[in-house]
């Protein structure tokens, strides 16, 4: 992917990350650029996971329309941001937006790369619905919790913050 700026975006595919049966798209160019955040200048990278039953090239297109909302303002994409709802990101879904999250699926140090100056942030893509989107916007620590109740949430194989799997 190349933006009219000259920008590159590549994606590599992690497999049985975060666990067997899984695999982390993960952008990788993006954090050549600087974003302003609350915590001053950091650097981004895009991660987006599913079971591999999901792995689709559509799928993988929504790590750069992400990357371009972060790069149009050059503001980094915070945990709690929707982005959309846009019609349905992928054909024949009901998901129609993005939840930006930190990447908790993942060992703690995945977070945050600090080798890098300024340091470099991952942020979890999490497809979402248009009730979701609208739930997330009053603050997505409520639909958190809800998914950690609910078995048969969008995303099965999340954690809780805690650290519980949950089924």
């Amino acid at each position: 992917w190349n933006r009219a700026d000259g920008s590159c975006l590549q994606l590599v595919a992690f497999r049985n990350q975060p666990r067997a049966g899984a695999t982390s798209l993960c952008s990788l160019g993006l954090g050549h650029h600087q974003f302003c955040s609350p915590r001053g200048h950091v650097r981004q990278e895009l991660i987006l996971m599913c079971w591999d039953r999901f792995v689709s090239d559509d799928l993988a297109r929504l790590v750069p329309v992400a990357a371009d909302y972060a790069l149009d303002g050059h503001v980094a994409l915070s945990p709690g941001r929707v982005l959309g709802p846009a019609g349905p990101l992928i054909t024949g879904s009901g998901l129609q937006a993005l939840l930006c999250l930190e990447p908790f699926l993942h060992h703690a140090s995945f977070a945050v790369c600090t080798d890098t100056q300024p340091a470099t942030e991952f942020i979890w893509l999490v497809p979402i619905s248009v009730d979701e989107a609208r739930e997330a916007a009053n603050g997505h620590g409520v639909l958190l919790s809800r998914w950690e109740q609910d078995p048969s949430s969008t995303v099965r194989f999340r954690k809780s913050r805690t650290g519980k799997e949950l089924r």
